[in-house]
């Protein structure tokens, strides 16, 4: 169910996440179903290393976590779950590589390399997707990457920091790679890839759901989606990651429409220091009555990233 719960570009997850977020009993159960009768995309996606851990769920797990979310549903909102996801000290957490190593390792690896994999051309290859490809040729080879990333459900400080490194390698992949990729775009601007913007906008609910389950459920999800993460970038050809040369580059992005410009504040209604409101707030109203919903959710999930760690002095 983990592997069904992640697959179709994690929409089960997504749908799952929103009954969550807003107490919608029908969304989550939207998300529960699509869950059950969405096909596995390969046995591989879920490692089998994780299922040690489901041995240690008790039998009533399930009318449990009814009870709770039925308790929990008219008080639980994205804004309650700021807390789970702060900055938190790395004295608590337990030490472990980090998920950005684990990328790098990949980059310069050059048996997930494009040239090595060959990824196939949709109309010419027996494989339905790339992924499947993937799969076939390097799930042993991820599966064995993603277990030296560990996650103790059971510890409340590294359960939210395993998030926040979640969070950051979905824009991460979503955004520096999409700007690398602007020389080779049919625009010649920025690529917005569609499978790599499901990272960004499926990766928002991870706290919101591992708020209502089991700690042992947390670990299997949390390695699971970090698995279908690192899949996901190696059928992209695991594409460079130019970092530096991102933060070299002064871009000043167009102001929205005079009509969204914000009105002045009352009188103190800001702080002192900060007397201009989160310029988030016009982007995402530029973007409502754009006709794909996509780009509204991702600017979303930024803008609460930003909410979260846009004045940390450091990651």
């Amino acid at each position: 169910m983990a592997n069904r719960f992640l697959a179709s570009l994690f929409y089960p997850l997504i749908h799952t996440g929103y009954g969550c977020e807003f107490g919608l009993l029908g969304q989550l159960a939207k998300g529960l179903a699509d869950t059950a009768v969405t096909s596995l995309l390969a046995p591989a996606v879920t490692p089998q290393t994780l299922m040690k851990y489901a041995g240690v769920v008790v039998t009533n797990t399930v009318s449990a976590t009814v009870s709770r979310l039925t308790s929990l549903f008219p008080s639980f909102v994205t804004g309650q779950v700021q807390r789970a996801v702060q900055p938190t000290s790395p004295k608590t957490a337990s030490k472990c590589v980090h998920v950005l190593t684990l990328m790098s390792r990949l980059m310069h690896n050059n048996h997930f390399s494009h040239q090595n994999i060959k990824l196939p051309r949709p109309v010419q290859s027996e494989d339905n997707t790339s992924l499947k490809h993937i799969l076939h040729l390097c799930s042993a080879e991820l599966t064995e990457i993603v277990e030296e990333w560990t996650v103790n459900g059971m510890n409340a400080a590294e359960v939210p920091a395993k998030i926040k490194e979640i969070f950051w390698t979905s824009v991460i992949l979503f955004g520096i790679v999409g700007w690398g990729a602007r020389k080779t775009s049919r625009t010649g601007t920025f690529n917005t890839d569609f499978f790599l913007v499901h990272l960004v906008t499926s990766s928002l609910f991870l706290p919101l759901i591992v708020a209502y389950i089991s700690p042992t459920s947390t670990t299997i999800l949390l390695c699971t989606y970090l698995l279908n993460t690192l899949v996901l970038y190696v059928a992209h050809g695991s594409l460079a990651l130019p970092i530096a040369d991102f933060f070299n580059v002064a871009v000043t992005p167009a102001l929205p429409a005079a009509s969204l410009l914000h009105n002045t504040p009352a009188d103190r209604t800001l702080m002192a220091d900060n007397c201009m409101p989160s310029a988030w707030l016009a982007i995402t109203q530029s973007t409502l009555e754009h006709p794909d919903d996509h780009l509204c959710k991702l600017q979303r999930s930024l803008a609460h990233f930003d909410l979260l760690y846009g004045i940390l002095v450091r990651y």
